[in-house]
This record gives C-alpha cells, sequence and structure tokens, in this order.
C-alpha cells in the first residue's frame, strides 16, 4: 500500500522534520496562510477530484494498532466506502462511517458527484433537486445523516446520495484494542483531556526532542501527573485517564516491536 502524507498547516520545522525522518514516503504541502489549516472537506474535494484510483484517508490523531484492517479494503460490487468508525440513524435505519478512517470506491464516488452536482462539503441546506429524493430513505431537513446535527457534514451527502442509489457502507468488526481516535485536535482546544494526552505523549522517550517545539503544552503543568490534579474524580475522568494511559504504553512499546521485526 502507498502512503502519502499530506501537510495541512504545519509549521516549517515539522515539515523540514518530516522531509528529513520520512523521506520515503511521498509528501504534499498545501497552501495555507500562516498559521491556519484548510477545512477537511475542502482537503477531501481535493483528493477525491484528482484520484482516478480507490484511495483512504486517515486522521492525524488517529492511533492504528491492527495493520490487519489494511488487509480488507477491497471492494464488492455495490460497496462505495469502507470505514472503521460506525454511527446510526435510527429515524431512517441506515449505519454508515466516519471519514476518520475511510476508503474510497473512487468510480461511485465520481458517479454520485457527477450525477446530483454534488461534493464532499458540509451542506447547511438540501440542494431542492435532492429533498424527494433524500426523502424517499427518510433523510431530510427532519432527519439528517448525522441525528445529532442540523446540517450535512463532510462528506456526509456524498454518502446519503449512495445510500439512495442503493450502493451500501462496509464497516469491519474490530476490537476496541485495535485503535483508539483523539479527536478535535485539528481545532484546538481547551479540555483539560486534550492537554493530559498531549503531554502524555511528548513524555515517552522516543519524544524528547519534540517536548522543547511543543513548550507552550507544559505553560500551566510540570508533567503529566500534574494535570490529572485538575482533572474532576469522577468515573468518567478515571476511564477517560486509564484509556490514555493504555494508548501511552502502546506507543511507548511499538518503536521495539518494530525494531525487533527488522533484526
Amino acid at each position: 500500500m502507498n502512503v502519502f502524507l499530506v501537510l495541512n498547516g504545519t509549521a516549517g520545522w515539522e515539515e523540514n522534520y518530516l522531509q528529513k525522518n520520512f523521506h520515503g514516503y511521498p509528501i504534499f504541502k498545501l497552501s495555507t496562510f500562516p498559521h491556519s489549516s484548510l477545512s477537511h472537506s475542502s482537503v477531501l474535494n481535493l483528493l477525491l477530484r484528482n484520484n482516478d484510483a480507490n484511495f483512504g484517508i486517515i486522521d492525524h490523531d488517529l492511533f492504528m494498532f491492527n495493520p490487519q484492517i489494511f488487509d480488507e479494503l477491497n471492494f464488492n460490487q455495490d460497496e462505495c466506502v469502507i470505514g472503521v468508525f460506525k454511527l446510526e440513524n435510527q429515524k431512517a435505519r441506515l449505519t454508515f462511517p466516519t471519514t476518520h478512517f475511510m476508503f474510497f470506491n473512487i468510480k461511485r464516488i465520481h458517479q454520485i458527484m457527477a450525477t446530483y452536482g454534488i461534493d464532499a462539503r458540509q451542506y447547511k441546506k438540501i440542494p431542492r433537486h435532492l429533498e424527494d429524493k433524500l426523502l424517499s430513505i427518510k433523510i431530510g431537513n427532519h432527519n439528517y445523516l448525522k441525528e445529532y446535527l442540523n446540517y450535512f457534514d463532510t462528506f456526509n451527502l456524498i454518502l446519503a446520495m449512495a445510500f439512495y442509489e442503493k450502493l451500501s457502507a462496509r464497516i469491519p468488526e474490530l476490537s476496541p484494542d485495535d485503535l483508539f481516535h483523539v479527536g478535535a485536535t485539528s481545532r484546538g482546544t481547551n479540555s483539560i483531556y486534550s492537554t493530559y494526552i498531549n503531554i502524555k505523549i511528548l513524555e515517552l522517550s522516543e519524544n524528547s526532542a519534540f517536548r522543547r517545539k511543543y513548550s507552550n503544552l507544559y505553560a500551566n503543568f510540570k508533567d503529566s501527573k500534574a494535570v490529572i490534579e485538575h482533572m474532576p474524580g469522577d468515573l468518567p475522568a478515571l476511564t477517560i485517564i486509564s484509556q490514555i494511559n493504555q494508548i501511552a504504553s502502546r506507543l511507548q512499546k511499538t518503536p521495539a516491536k518494530r525494531e525487533a521485526s527488522r533484526g
């Protein structure tokens, strides 16, 4: 499988680091204003419109621990996408994947985009020429694909029209130990949990060179233990702390396993 790195809003030193340490991978830097990045939908449209072969995307804050998922990315005839995170629309009885990890049947996706004149952007309003078609699958202003939103999120309108066309989306069954998605890191967040996982990962031995570069994350905390002191002591908080600690532990072991396999 070919891997490409897409740099969207990276700092100059980050780009230099990637070019030096991942020179075996094609790296594409998107043009952005300083201290900004292109929207997720803009990047996805760029990729969809300029690829003629099937491809997939993985969020930068998604950790994959089971490589077998990459052996399952072969489409059946009626499948338009394959994803690993599942959402359900109970009113329409539709199950669909999110774009945190998604593999595209590009021929099918191009057909949907061309036939209905749509793309992967967020749609605040439903295009008038699609209203009746969407209503036939119980999707509309009363029920967007993501039930908790009042608009079509990135790529959601394409997915909805694929379902209208009787296409399907495959979501392989995975163990919770197979992957972990941090979430909300592209927008930035003041969440104490986000601060904790950022510092926890920076404390891994192989990340020592990055600590000075990201010292702003330590502005109010000496270390990750100090962050815990500012968290609530309820069960949800303790559960999140436990999950983050497990992820950090697995990340710490991963380089050693990789080197061992090379030897």
